[in-house]
């Protein structure tokens, strides 16, 4: 603003080469107030960017779709610090399930000589706590119960059986018998797994 008066400007950015930028104007008033204003930019060139989805929770991590918008052109994306990868498909679902944090994923599109701008999407995925378990002694065996935060599931296995889920009922050890178990959620990386073995009775 100038003396009450908006000032429309059309802005020259030059000539820039497929990407996204960031456009920062800064304005003053008369009493030399000012203040910051930003805008993205992105250029798409001949070929047009391709589109990530929205996040899905899934078994032991999230997934993303990345959709191809240019018809005939070779999609290109790369997840975290992997190598990138390319499809000729319409369409990549992707999980993000190896490390607990932020991963930043990328896509691109190729045709012929030309590359589109890159997207980006920050994908936050974390990981369950260990469950703990409550002992109580029983004559010469120990109850043990296994316990997790609410909407968590929790898989066990006593000795050398298959894991299996826990329907939150007492599970009796004899003296040196082991269980393991692990929590698992939709949208959150797998616990690593705890291990209790029944003291001495």
């Amino acid at each position: 603003y100038l003396q009450g008066s908006l000032i429309d400007k059309n802005i020259k950015c030059g000539d820039l080469k497929a990407g996204t930028y960031t456009l920062t104007v800064t304005a003053w008033d008369v009493s030399g107030n000012k203040t910051d204003g930003k805008a993205t930019i992105t250029v798409n060139g001949s070929v047009k960017m391709p589109t990530i989805g929205s996040e899905k929770a899934e078994t032991g991590g999230k997934t993303v779709t990345i959709k191809q918008n240019e018809t005939g052109a070779t999609l290109w994306y790369k997840i975290g610090n992997q190598a990138a990868k390319s499809t000729t498909a319409a369409s990549k679902t992707t999980p993000v399930t190896k490390t607990a944090g932020t991963t930043q994923i990328k896509a691109w599109s190729k045709k012929g000589s030309s590359t589109s701008a890159t997207v980006t999407k920050d994908v936050t995925v974390s990981r369950l706590g260990v469950p703990s378990v409550d002992e109580r002694q029983e004559g010469a065996k120990i109850d043990a119960t296994i316990i997790a935060g609410s909407g968590v599931k929790v898989m066990y296995r006593k000795g050398t059986d298959d894991y299996s889920p826990y329907n939150g009922k007492t599970i009796t050890l004899e003296k040196g018998e082991k269980i393991n178990y692990y929590a698992v959620k939709s949208g959150s990386i797998n616990s690593s797994v705890g291990t209790y073995e029944a003291g001495p009775t």
